[in-house]
């Protein structure tokens, strides 16, 4: 029993001194003081029950705080006095004015995008009818030249006719008017000395031939040429020459 006691009594003795040096610790460690001490000991001195209740009741001031905060915000504002109809047509002038000047600015923005687009399709006008007047010069060189070369290919049609005897002209005349080139032939042969014409129209001495001899003619006539001189409606033929 003696033995119990006494190891009861040494184990309190080394919490003690264990208890000691950490208090010891804590103030050489500059963690403990007077004041932290007070702190703690005004901390526990209150019960839960009474510190619930110091809980409640500053809760409760907070809540008349904000009420009577509340209330002074609309005495004020009753002390103002109601909005008179001026305040509102000034607001409302205001917003109005605002939206005047985003139509005013989005009028703006619209004008320049019509005068951009003007300008573009007025450029795209020039540049057309640069392209257009450059067409017409080369449609008008191309139509030129080509009028000379057909010039220059008729000329030589009509030389080649006239240099070759009359009854190979003849052969060469058939084959334009099967070919279906009766208006050819005509301009060939109105064209060339009406002596030439008329031994090429000598050559066509068959009966088949004669039909075709006879429309050459009558449509050299309708033109005032005929290559076995006699006058026509249409002008004075040259006299073939023997």
């Amino acid at each position: 029993m003696k033995s119990l006691l006494a190891a009861f009594i040494i184990l309190i003795l080394i919490h003690l001194i264990l208890a000691v040096g950490f208090v010891g610790w804590l103030k050489a460690s500059n963690r403990l003081d007077g004041e932290r001490v007070q702190a703690v000991v005004e901390m526990f001195k209150p019960t839960i029950a009474e510190v619930d209740q110091l809980k409640a009741e500053a809760e409760a001031a907070e809540a008349e705080a904000a009420a009577a905060r509340d209330q002074l915000m609309r005495l004020e504002s009753v002390a103002k006095g109601p909005q008179t109809l001026e305040d509102r047509l000034a607001q409302n002038f205001e917003a109005d004015e605002f939206d005047l000047h985003r139509l005013e600015r989005l009028n703006a923005e619209t004008e320049a995008i019509r005068r951009r687009l003007d300008q573009d399709k007025a450029l795209i006008a020039q540049e057309w009818a640069a392209l257009q007047e450059q067409q017409a010069i080369f449609e008008e060189m191309v139509k030129v030249r080509t009028a000379s070369m057909r010039d220059e290919d008729f000329d030589r049609a009509v030389k080649t006719l006239e240099q070759l005897p009359p009854k190979q002209a003849k052969g060469v005349v058939q084959q334009y008017i099967a070919d279906g080139q009766m208006e050819e032939v005509v301009d060939y042969l109105a064209a060339m000395q009406l002596r030439k014409s008329a031994g090429i129209l000598k050559a066509f001495k068959s009966e088949e031939d004669i039909p075709q001899a006879a429309e050459i003619l009558e449509q050299l006539r309708t033109r005032g040429k005929d290559p076995f001189g006699q006058a026509t409606a249409g002008g004075t033929s040259e006299q073939p020459q023997s």
